[in-house]
């Protein structure tokens, strides 16, 4: 079981913090000044650190514990400070820093999305701690590169793993990619990242941009193979993308076969598509990927492409409509549940919900409504 741990300041927020975590993790709790000597500790995979003292008091608290768990994801809570800008240009060491007050559902979230990047770290081997490093070092000024690297690396290494190729050289390949990508212009990596901007200049740009250091990698034979994979990464099944070669389908080397479908769940993703669209639309393009690789990554996802999420106003609300998530309102000061996951609306039920929903549903957000994709998407 991964430990937790719980640096406080504050003396107030461990013990809701472990109470969120204590079925999921080892948790312990210690004051900042046992920082000092850490050795008792033991090896935490997740350190969880609230400040609340002058932020560079703080910032040497936390380069204390990056020190003395290098290999741990840390997470800074910042309660008293409502954004980054009052940090005044101070950089604080931690893999992510949340502003003001924080929810157990933003925590839990912000731990998921590292847990399977933890599982792999915790055996790396200093070759991939310093490409780790690297794309950590990036992050702080290209975010998108650390959230693609953090949501991608667990789905490519499982997917290679899937197809008999091993995770840690895919890791290795992976994260250079990225970081030849981080050196783009800023403003058009984030629109790439995002799941805006696939237009054929772009990827032109971005094919010449990788080809430069593909180049320096083939001189040496430690590399070689490195640069054969990174160069076929935006090349398509059918032939179509670049380079403007002859090479198709399976002469397309595995790995770049793998970044490229991975890539491109995730754009859809970041673009606002739910999973179960994302699997639909990479489908219905048809013979620009590996089949074989695209029905293992539907295999990871779940069956998604059965089902889609979409979110609709009480005004929207149809008979039939299956509710994908508890509703919750306030009524007399109490939270109470008025829809269940799962419920199938009736017309009786959505004119109540019409009716009252100004008196005690917050609808500053939707409804998350389930439907079947041949529904919800069209051709």
């Amino acid at each position: 079981m991964l430990q937790l741990l719980v640096i406080d300041e504050s003396k107030k927020f461990h013990t809701a913090i472990e109470s969120v975590f204590k079925d999921e993790f080892s948790v312990r709790s210690i004051p900042p000044a046992d920082l000092a000597a850490p050795g008792n500790v033991g090896t935490p995979g997740i350190v969880v650190y609230v400040g609340v003292g002058p932020v560079q008091e703080v910032r040497k608290k936390v380069a204390l514990a990056r020190r003395a768990w290098p290999g741990a994801l840390t997470i800074l809570l910042l309660p008293a400070i409502s954004e980054a800008a009052r940090l005044r240009g101070v950089s604080i060491p931690a893999h992510t820093t949340i502003f003001g007050r924080c929810s157990k559902k933003r925590l839990t979230e912000i731990v998921d999305d590292y847990k399977e990047v933890l599982r792999y770290a915790a055996r790396a081997d200093k070759e991939k701690a310093i490409l780790y490093s690297l794309v950590e070092f990036t992050s702080n000024y290209i975010p998108c590169v650390y959230i693609c690297h953090r949501q991608v690396l667990p789905l490519l290494m499982t997917l290679a793993s899937n197809v008999g190729w091993d995770p840690e050289r895919i890791r290795k390949l992976f994260t250079a990619y990225l970081l030849i990508l981080s050196s783009l212009d800023r403003e058009r990596l984030s629109s790439v990242m995002s799941g805006n901007d696939s237009s054929a200049e772009t990827m032109r740009d971005i094919f010449e941009h990788v080809e430069r250091a593909v180049l320096l990698l083939e001189v040496d034979d430690r590399t070689e193979e490195m640069a054969h994979s990174l160069r076929y990464v935006l090349k398509r099944y059918d032939g179509s993308g670049y380079p403007k070669d002859a090479v198709r389908g399976d002469d397309i080397p595995l790995p770049a076969r793998m970044i490229r479908l991975s890539l491109d769940y995730h754009y859809l993703v970041q673009s606002g598509k739910s999973e179960s669209e994302a699997v639909f639309i990479l489908n219905q393009r048809g013979k620009r990927y590996d089949k074989r690789l695209f029905e293992v990554l539907k295999s990871l996802v779940g069956n998604a492409e059965e089902t889609v999420q979409r979110a609709v106003y009480p005004l929207g609300l149809a008979p039939g409509m299956v509710v994908a998530e508890d509703v919750y309102g306030m009524v007399d000061g109490r939270r109470r549940k008025f829809l269940s996951g799962g419920e199938i609306l009736t017309p009786k039920t959505i004119e109540f919900i019409q009716r009252h929903c100004d008196e005690f549903l917050d609808i500053t957000e939707p409804i998350q409504i389930r439907e079947n994709v041949e529904g919800a998407i069209g051709g």
